[in-house]
């Protein structure tokens, strides 16, 4: 993963650094890839290279992906088992699950990588996903958690941790809702 993160610090295009990223973690032997913490981390790495790491540069960066950066996101689903749940109604081609499969249809639609996430932030139907939520907001959770940690006293692994606590009290989180269901979620919530 650490190749795909230099990239993204030396420019590379959002999606080839991901999918870089995704490839270098699918060979990690722990089980958890950290599928969804690239894809926070690769626009913020991007940025904060650049000099520039705040939510309207980061989600500038998210705004500008292409339809190539959609493609390679989907390639990266090809290199590790990633629990997702059903696209929306409407969109079964672009389903991440097809992987590669799917560029002709990102291709056919004009579908950027920002589009996917606006599709996966708020489908019309399904669990909302939390880290697309993130890219289309400006990173608002990952900038509130930074802060609170930086806010907070004691040990930094305690302050994470109290940060990580309070979020996972203020919503649902999509990876429990996607692989045990929204009431254990909303129970995790609890």
């Amino acid at each position: 993963s650490a190749r795909g993160l230099r990239a993204a610090a030396d420019g590379a295009p959002l999606g080839e650094a991901f999918e870089r990223a995704v490839r270098g973690m699918s060979r990690q032997s722990g089980g958890n890839t950290q599928f969804g913490c690239l894809l926070l981390l690769t626009p913020l790495v991007s940025a904060a290279a650049a000099g520039d790491l705040t939510r309207e540069a980061v989600r500038e960066r998210c705004r500008a992906t292409t339809v190539d950066d959609a493609v390679a996101f989907y390639r990266a689903f090809e290199h590790v088992d990633v629990a997702v749940g059903d696209p929306p109604e409407g969109v079964d081609t672009l389903d991440a699950r097809r992987g590669s499969d799917a560029e002709p249809a990102l291709r056919e639609r004009g579908t950027t990588l920002w589009d996917v996430m606006e599709l996966s932030a708020d489908p019309d139907d399904g669990v909302p996903d939390t880290n697309a939520a993130e890219w289309i907001e400006g990173f608002p959770r990952t900038f509130d958690a930074a802060e609170a940690v930086l806010a907070d006293d004691g040990a930094v692994l305690d302050r994470a941790a109290r940060s990580f606590l309070r979020q996972l009290a203020a919503e649902p989180d999509t990876l429990v809702a996607t692989t045990h269901g929204e009431s254990v979620a909303e129970s995790v919530r609890e």
